[in-house]
């Protein structure tokens, strides 16, 4: 099977080294590194595995899929401390984003790659009155292994 909606994310598959940095629960200047699989679902899902090292956020799966007629992806997230989102994704020209809008909960990332695919540069924003004001949460460097 090939999935040619999500044609444009292709260029996420592939390993990935991250540095997660600028967070609060970190020490200032502190950073935590981890890694980043990217590979196909039988041609039909992008899935994302990644996990830090020792004391960093759980390891967690996310599933990349989309609706062919809409230009928007829908992501299914899951990680180890057993909780289960569901984000709205973009990516095109370089440029990926997340959010989600719960009640009480809202999350949004914006990540930039780089013209020759090698790195993302990444944030992740929260906000805890639904959106009226935002909160830096951390950064993440993505560097493509190999």
């Amino acid at each position: 099977m090939d999935n040619r909606s999500l044609r444009d994310v292709r260029v996420l598959v592939g390993d990935w080294r991250i540095e997660l940095t600028n967070a609060a629960f970190l020490d200032a200047g502190a950073a935590m590194s981890g890694t980043m699989r990217a590979s196909w679902l039988d041609g039909a899902f992008l899935v994302l595995r990644t996990s830090m090292d020792a004391g960093g956020p759980p390891a967690s799966i996310s599933v990349i899929g989309r609706n062919e007629s809409r230009d928007d992806y829908e992501v299914l997230y899951a990680d180890g401390r057993g909780v289960s989102r569901i984000y709205r994704m973009t990516f095109a020209d370089g440029v990926w984003t997340q959010e989600r809008a719960d009640p009480g909960f809202h999350q949004r990332f914006h990540g930039a790659l780089a013209a020759d695919g090698s790195r993302i540069s990444a944030s992740w924003q929260k906000s805890h009155d639904d959106g009226r004001t935002w909160e830096h949460d951390f950064d993440l460097t993505y560097t493509r292994l190999g």
